[in-house]
């Protein structure tokens, strides 16, 4: 079984291209005799999320786990304040608590973000055979996007131009070791059952404790994904 994790906050406007994704990889992954779940952990919504979200799925024959998840917080923008980072890190630790025994791999993917079901496929595929932990690069527009979750392995942050990290060899093939990914990674689920994100944390702080706990991280450079501008 392969689960996809995703966090919502009033997301009722995107539930429905959401659950189209998810529908697409089920295709894809049905032809191969795997199933797919999705853990939602959903939390603080002034909107018909979970409602919108639940109806999206059941009208596809989808399996859908809700995972409440308030934390009662203000509102953030993409910001690094300390309370934003802790929100985020109780909502990961969330999806991550709904990963079962029976699950083979996890996805997890923000839930406003753009892919396509190739793509996840190509990560689930990467990250079994290299049994570890493996993004794409995200990119917003031309702009590379998730410059505080992708980190090298000094530590210093990809930037939102090309080459985006000196990890990257332009025209290089193959994985690139990093510290930490963020915003869409596969991995064997064993890893998600045995790793927590550290308080305040978040999914760089992930990424550390898997490393620390000897598995390996990864860029996979020739797959995409897209924020909305």
């Amino acid at each position: 079984m392969i689960a996809v994790g995703s966090a919502f906050r009033d997301s009722a406007h995107y539930a429905e291209e959401y659950a189209a994704r998810i529908a697409a990889l089920a295709g894809e992954l049905a032809q191969r005799g795997e199933g797919v779940r999705v853990i939602a952990a959903a939390g603080d919504c002034s909107d018909n999320t979970i409602p919108v979200l639940a109806r999206s799925f059941r009208k596809r024959g989808l399996s859908l786990a809700f995972v409440p998840c308030d934390h009662g917080g203000r509102r953030f923008g993409s910001t690094e304040e300390v309370d934003r980072m802790e929100a985020l890190t109780k909502v990961g630790n969330a999806i991550l608590s709904g990963v079962r025994e029976d699950d083979d791999m996890l996805f997890y993917v923000e839930s406003d973000l753009r892919w396509d079901a190739a793509t996840a496929v190509a990560l689930l595929d990467i990250a079994k055979a290299a049994d570890c932990i493996v993004a794409p690069l995200v990119f917003a527009g031309e702009l590379f996007y998730d410059v505080w979750g992708f980190r090298d392995l000094s530590g210093g942050r990809f930037s939102p131009f090309p080459p985006y990290s000196s990890a990257i060899i332009p025209g290089g093939g193959g994985l690139v070791e990093v510290e930490s990914v963020g915003s869409c990674l596969a991995m064997p689920a064993a890893i998600a059952r045995s790793v927590q994100m550290p308080q305040g944390g978040c999914l760089v702080g992930f990424c550390q404790e898997a490393r620390r706990a000897g598995h390996h991280v990864a860029v996979a450079p020739w797959l995409r994904v897209a924020h909305p501008c």
